[in-house]
């Protein structure tokens, strides 16, 4: 074409307009207003007046103002002084404001266009609505159609109307499939599929509801008749090569996919479909440049179609390296999402989460725990093989001599405090008092793959106590949409200083000095539960049981059961509102929420049931991602009542005749004092003080409200890198936590 579209004084005015045609069909429009100024007069033909046309408003958008209200503006006055009786103007500059990144803008132009133009002609209609459809504003689409009923059509007009339904009813179907209702969605393409039952675009939907319903079977089949009766159908050919690579026919997916790049070597889709290929083979960076390819390619075609505003050119504006779908075309968005999932999936990655955890209580019942967890995973094979550095610091909470009852169950303070020994600063207080810290490293090494995952590792290098940790999880689908979740596992219990990292003391009892350590719990973990349902409604069931023990600490075994689910109640494509009911029952056969030797330090009642209702809110707009839920119930426990040392007579003996001994003082000091007597015995140690002595805890049982919020966000500053930090506040068990993370996760895709 370069010879037609030289602008050389011989050209004659038949090959100057056929150079202004094409000029404008690929939205050359810098030649164009170079070719129109050398056209003569009596060569401007109605249909180079709409070309003209066509240019003045290209012009007018690119000067739009910056300001999104002096933008409404702007464009209501272009709209209100338009001359449009063919639609194709509105049409066109619909497209163009769409294509500058504004679809907000260019509905609102539509609908001023509406607006100001009472007395609609049906090529109005059929263009404004197609204008419409292409927005994804369906409604609006819709209502425009329905004024053509009874409506005098030409061929043309009529092969577009046909072509306008079916859109709409493929976009209904497909809005009705992403929420999960496919039975709703099918009722939407049913009169298409009975009028016009070979349509492909009406097929290859229905292709998208079998797939969503995990009927791959059935969308192979009609994908197979469309490419039989089309081979060209480049859409049908692509979802053929993703069902036969989903399916493990490599071959067939590889030759189909071979087929599709000899036959559109310059088609995005032909390099979407190389890509799931190379994915398929484990070649990651291979499938990451051929979606980088199918991304240059299509972002060509919508600049073809929409003009040459895709991008903004000014080079000090933050772009946006968001992925909403309603803001860009359906296809670059896929692309985007597919580069997306492949990176986090198999390229390199770095997480750094520093985070800190706060719980209420007093002594060594509250806890706070600050950490540095370092991730960092790569591919082996066709799975996930990573390695985790987790430096943690560990601090309890001190004592108060205004809750004695805590200071004996801490330490040996009912053993080394003997009734006629107690003063109010007693130093036999001074180890139950203090404050226990520790720190240490957690490692662990990860491989994952598919549905299996295991890891190995240790808990804190550097704590009293360090276990072997690990598990396996299992998470095969064994139906549509059902899925068994089975794990096995070591982790340790991280209530309390105690229970996480163990305690080294030293003490005295009379003249014998003697080291000890206790703690450090693990709990050895079987679990099996079945999840059923998808985004739009999900359900649960589950139970398991564990094996519990710690260094010099009493074994304990645990049973656990819960039942529950959610579905959607909101989505409007960009934010999505769950709620959601769960009822959760565990219980332990013995109590070890104490800090003596013998004793694990953990939350372990003998019965706990709780019943809550979440709210959970999720949502997308360009570079952002953020979520937040509610949720609150009812919860009731019940603890037994246990010993203070259960695995050391001796001690529990002495904590039994400290007991007595101070009964028997709360005797003589009540006796003394209705005698009159200004002594009061047992060194002066007050009633309240001596009532407090036990040799055993006693029973609790607690019931009442329980709930919290939980809320985060993530920031992509670039398509590698993304920031993001989480905020949980809960009431449960018998605590009330607080939990603070950020995070910084970069891959090494290269995306740009």
């Amino acid at each position: 074409m370069e010879p037609i579209l030289s602008t050389d004084s011989h050209m004659t005015a038949e090959q100057l307009q056929a150079a202004v045609f094409f000029s404008s069909q690929v939205n050359d429009f810098d030649r164009l207003r170079r070719l129109l100024r050398t056209l003569p007069p009596q060569a401007r033909t109605p249909s180079i007046r709409q070309v003209e046309m066509r240019l003045e408003d290209h012009d007018r958008i690119a000067t739009l103002p910056a300001d999104d209200t002096d933008a409404r503006f702007y464009v209501r006055r272009l709209a209100d002084t338009m001359s449009d009786s063919a639609g194709v103007r509105g049409a066109g500059v619909a497209s163009q404001l769409a294509g500058a990144g504004k679809p907000a803008l260019a509905v609102f132009f539509l609908q001023s266009l509406l607006s100001s133009s009472p007395h609609l002609t049906a090529q109005q209609r059929l263009a404004y609505a197609g204008s419409f459809l292409g927005l994804r504003r369906t409604e609006e689409a819709r209502h425009l159609m329905e004024g053509l009923a009874g409506a005098q059509l030409s061929p043309e007009e009529e092969r577009e109307r046909h072509d306008i339904t079916t859109g709409l009813a493929v976009t209904r179907s497909d809005q009705l499939n992403a929420k999960g209702d496919q039975a709703e969605a099918y009722e939407a393409l049913r009169p298409v599929l009975a009028d016009h039952p070979s349509d492909t675009s009406a097929r290859m939907a229905l292709v998208r509801l079998y797939e969503a319903r995990q009927e791959n079977a059935k969308a192979d089949e009609i994908v197979r008749a469309v490419v039989n009766r089309d081979p060209d159908d480049l859409e049908a050919r692509l979802a053929l090569v993703k069902l036969e690579a989903q399916a493990g026919q490599k071959d067939e997916a590889r030759v189909n996919a071979e087929a599709l790049m000899e036959h559109a070597p310059t088609d995005p889709r032909a390099w979407i479909a190389a890509a799931r290929v190379a994915e398929m083979d484990g070649n990651w960076r291979e499938s990451l440049e051929d979606l980088a390819r199918a991304r240059e390619f299509r972002a060509a075609q919508v600049r073809r179609t929409d003009g040459d505003l895709v991008e903004d050119a000014n080079p000090f504006r933050q772009q946006d390296h968001g992925k909403s779908e309603t803001e860009q075309d359906p296809m670059l968005s896929g692309i985007q999402e597919d580069e997306s999932r492949v990176s986090q999936t198999y390229a390199p990655t770095v997480d750094i989460t520093p985070g800190f955890l706060g719980r209420s209580g007093t002594g060594l019942t509250k806890l706070s725990r600050a950490d540095l967890k370092m991730e960092g995973a790569v591919t082996v094979g066709s799975g996930r093989l990573g390695i985790i550095l987790d430096p943690t610091v560990l601090a309890s909470g001190t004592g108060t001599m205004d809750y004695r009852e805590g200071l004996w169950k801490t330490g040996t303070t009912a053993v080394t405090c003997a009734p006629q020994d107690v003063q109010t600063t007693s130093a036999c207080y001074s180890d139950a008092i203090r404050r226990r810290s520790a720190y240490g490293v957690g490692t662990s090494l990860y491989y994952s793959l598919g549905w299996f995952r295991a890891d190995i590792g240790t808990s804190p290098l550097g704590f009293a106590v360090t276990n072997i940790l690990g598990g396996i999880e299992l998470t095969p689908q064994i139906a549509p949409h059902l899925i068994l979740h089975t794990t096995f596992e070591r982790r340790a219990i991280a209530d309390s200083v105690l229970s996480y990292a163990g305690l080294r003391e030293t003490e005295t009892v009379g003249d014998v000095t003697q080291h000890r350590t206790w703690g450090g719990v693990t709990k050895n973990r079987a679990h099996a539960q079945f999840e059923y349902g998808d985004d739009a409604f999900s359900l649960y069931a589950g139970g398991g049981g564990a094996y519990i023990y710690g260094r010099n600490t009493q074994s304990n075994v645990s049973y656990e059961a819960g039942v529950g689910g959610s579905f959607r109640i909101y989505d409007d494509g960009m934010n999505k509102v769950h709620i959601g009911a769960d009822a959760d029952w565990f219980r332990y056969n013995n109590n070890q929420f104490l800090y003596t030797p013998g004793n694990g330090g953990y939350f372990s009642p003998q019965s706990f049931f709780s019943l809550t209702i979440p709210l959970r809110y999720a949502g997308h707009k360009g570079a952002w991602d953020w979520a937040a839920s509610g949720f609150g119930g009812f919860q009731a426990y019940r603890q037994r009542s246990t010993l203070l040392f259960p695995r050391d007579s001796s001690y529990q003996t002495q904590a039994r005749a400290n007991y007595d001994a101070a009964q028997d003082c709360v005797q003589q000091q009540a006796l003394a004092a209705a005698n009159g007597s200004t002594t009061t015995p047992c060194g002066g140690v007050s009633t309240s003080v001596l009532s407090q002595y036990n040799y055993r805890d006693p029973a609790k049982s607690s019931s009442g409200i329980s709930g919290g919020i939980d809320a985060l966000f993530y920031y992509h500053i670039t398509p590698d890198l993304k920031v993001g930090g989480r905020f949980l506040y809960q009431k449960s068990g018998p605590w009330n936590q607080t939990d603070v993370n950020l995070s910084v996760h970069y891959d090494f895709s290269g995306i740009r």
